[in-house]
């Protein structure tokens, strides 16, 4: 509606003035003046936190120094639905799977698409604390939800040296 496109709108310029760029907007030519779509946009951050969440056509991209770096900039958002990582390397989802606060997190998998009623989607800091009071999710706000999902199937995988490589044979 209008004050959801108003809202997108004036949240990218509250980001702009406080330091995001607008890298790429599609202008796509649906999103005039006259409805109430929003452009695709890609903004990016130099900041230690993505500014704010945002129920629009955005996506931030921020550069994180390494790998742990990135779990870190993760971590110290005030954000934490749903997080995501695609890597062929059995240490990196490891560590994924032991650091990343998210209520969801979702390994070489696509990031949406979540399924309503058969997926339980965990929520945290920010972003709530669960189920609806009263209902019988809301058991889960006494604890901290979190759904890791990962496609096992690696194509390219090469364990370490240190790993070794053991056959199972019947």
């Amino acid at each position: 509606d209008e004050s959801g496109r108003a809202n997108v709108l004036e949240s990218v310029q509250r980001f702009q003035a406080d330091g995001a760029e607008v890298v790429f907007e599609s202008g796509d030519p649906g999103c005039t003046e006259e409805g109430f779509l929003v452009s695709p946009m890609i903004l990016t951050h130099n900041g230690p936190h993505t500014p704010a969440q945002v129920r629009g056509p955005l996506l931030w991209v921020r550069r994180a120094n390494d790998f742990d770096h990135a779990l870190d900039m993760v971590n110290r958002d005030g954000l934490a639905v749903v997080a995501g990582l695609y890597s062929r390397s059995p240490a990196r989802i490891e560590s994924a799977r032991r650091q990343l606060d998210a209520g969801s997190l979702l390994i070489n998998r696509p990031m949406t698409g979540l399924r309503v009623d058969l997926q339980p989607i965990g929520f945290a800091r920010l972003c709530g604390d669960g189920g609806k009071y009263g209902s019988a999710e809301w058991l889960m706000s006494f604890l901290k939800p979190k759904t890791i999902s990962e496609n096992t199937v690696r194509r390219g995988f090469a364990p370490s040296e240190s790993q070794g490589t053991k056959v199972a044979t019947h």
